[in-house]
């Protein structure tokens, strides 16, 4: 297989890696500039933008989030599929291993709740933590996210820098600028609160483009639904408060219902849209 991942510039930097992860709070996480070859991740970037999200992807619009997504692997095209492919081989998994000091860490091969991500002015995605129990394989436990960005040309005035937030959600520990080939790795906990919560200004038709996917650890029993939470910022509104927290109640239900296969996952995303809409 092609090797798409910028190997080099790992395997010189692991150490270094390494520790930042171990040492970094709010939270473990850890910023990797120029995750993949650059010709690549412009050819895959170019197909992101070239996609028609009315047909193919799913919006996701509700009071906590809206954006475009696609985890449709065999909707791919070349490159994004190059991509995805590296980042679940043996030879990257065994770099997120040594990272994070996880021998047993595994990816998702169906990239539920990941994939392709691209947002365009008004987008925004609210303070959350992720779901920490695959919805559907229940089993898996998660463990970390990483996110990588496709961004060239992005300005400081477009917004959308990924924030990091202290457990109780009352300060900004961090803030990541959605820069082109740059990559954030992290761990997935109860209080790992991130997010762009901020409307996107970027001009109108451009899009804040990335990719994301989850890795996990295989435990010997069923484990129960724990599903995303968000959560609203101090200086936010009471009335956003109030929704947001509405909203979470809603996302249990939805959960629950995809776990035991009450519902599809793109039918239950219409109904979503109906309502909290911000």
């Amino acid at each position: 297989m092609e090797f798409v991942v910028d190997y080099k510039n790992l395997d010189l930097n692991r150490e270094r890696f390494k520790e930042q992860f171990s040492n970094a709070t709010p939270f473990k996480y850890l910023v990797i500039d120029n995750l993949l070859h650059s010709n690549i991740a412009l050819e895959m970037n170019k197909e992101i933008e070239g996609e028609d999200q009315e047909i193919s992807w799913i919006r996701h619009k509700t009071y906590n989030q809206d954006l475009y997504g696609l985890s449709e692997i065999k909707k791919y095209k070349k490159f994004t599929e190059l991509v995805y492919k590296d980042l679940v081989s043996s030879r990257f998994m065994e770099f997120l291993r040594f990272i994070t000091s996880d021998s047993i860490l595994i990816p998702d091969y169906t990239l539920y709740g990941g994939g392709v991500r691209k947002a365009f002015r008004g987008g925004h995605l609210n303070l959350h933590v992720d779901f920490l129990n695959h919805t559907v394989n229940k089993k898996l436990r998660r463990k970390l996210n990483l996110i990588f960005y496709l961004n060239t040309n992005w300005k400081p005035e477009y917004g959308g820098d990924l924030e990091l937030w202290d457990p109780n959600c009352e300060y900004m520990a961090h803030k990541i600028a959605p820069l082109f080939n740059r990559c954030v790795l992290f761990e997935t906990t109860s209080s790992s609160y991130h997010g762009f919560p901020d409307k996107l200004k970027c001009p109108e038709g451009m899009t804040r483009n990335s990719f994301a996917i989850y890795y996990y650890n295989e435990i010997n029993k069923e484990l129960k639904i724990e599903t995303s939470h968000y959560r609203a910022r101090p200086q936010d509104k009471l009335t956003e408060h109030l929704f947001v927290n509405a909203s979470n109640k809603l996302q249990k239900i939805y959960s629950f219902m995809i776990r035991n296969s009450l519902i599809s996952h793109n039918f239950t995303n219409k109904i979503i849209n109906l309502f909290f809409k911000r």
